[in-house]
């Protein structure tokens, strides 16, 4: 495709390797579609690229592909009519592997308010409550849409996905991508900022319920995203542009 961004990969248990992706003429556009392709363990190299997503009438964007407790590989992304960045939905779909080949079935979308955008992958606590990291489309009246004003929040889940609640972190104007960690008996969740300071981090020690206050970190951040990870050390790791 002319444009592909958003990368997003997912290591199986059986070692195999997903890459989601979206791609198309240029982001926004309602020929964007999610794609994706499969490596095996000691392939070599990559397998044919797949269309995850069928809609012709949205750009599909943002994948994320998480592993279920009953074993399903879910897709879940966004999904927007063209150029309406504060009409974003968030679809999941179960997404299905024949050797090299991947498909996904229809989906739906979740019972989530329009605006959200997800890029983090999604937490499964011991609980059973499901944590979809997301951040919330605000456009000022009368004003275009500039990402100044969006809002960190998760989309909770005791239904195992099929009921979906809004909850929205206080004090968290301009704070995006939320990507939180599990530590031990916690969580940390790391932001990308659009006022381009510093990396910024949360802490919840219910769940997911309630998080502290932000607090910048001593990394800069330029308005890209950060993903992060624990190490099996208890360390960890972010990646990030500066």
């Amino acid at each position: 495709m002319i444009q592909n961004h958003a990368a997003f990969l997912h290591e199986c248990e059986d070692g195999v390797i997903n890459c989601a992706w979206f791609g198309g003429s240029l982001e926004g556009k309602s020929d964007i579609a999610i794609r994706a392709s499969v490596f095996l363990p000691g392939g070599g190299e990559w397998g044919a690229v797949a269309t995850l997503s069928h809609d012709p009438d949205h750009s599909e964007q943002n994948p994320v592909l998480s592993a279920a407790p009953d074993g399903r590989l879910l897709l879940l992304h966004t999904s927007q009519p063209a150029g309406n960045q504060d009409e974003w939905r968030i679809r999941m779909a179960k997404v299905n592997r024949d050797g090299t080949k991947l498909s996904a079935e229809a989906g739906k979308y979740l019972d989530l308010s329009r605006g959200c955008f997800i890029r983090a992958p999604l937490q499964v606590l011991g609980d059973a409550r499901w944590l979809l990291p997301i951040f919330r489309c605000v456009q000022r009246p009368s004003q275009k849409w500039t990402g100044s004003q969006n809002v960190a929040a998760i989309g909770g889940s005791k239904g195992y996905g099929n009921i979906w609640a809004y909850e929205e972190i206080s004090g968290c104007v301009g704070s995006v991508h939320m990507c939180p960690v599990a530590l031990d008996g916690s969580l940390a969740a790391f932001y990308r900022r659009r006022q381009a300071d510093h990396v910024h981090r949360s802490e919840s020690v219910d769940g997911g319920l309630i998080w502290t206050a932000r607090a910048a970190t001593d990394v800069p951040n330029n308005n890209s995203s950060v993903a992060a990870i624990r190490l099996a050390s208890g360390e960890i790791a972010m990646i990030c542009t500066l």
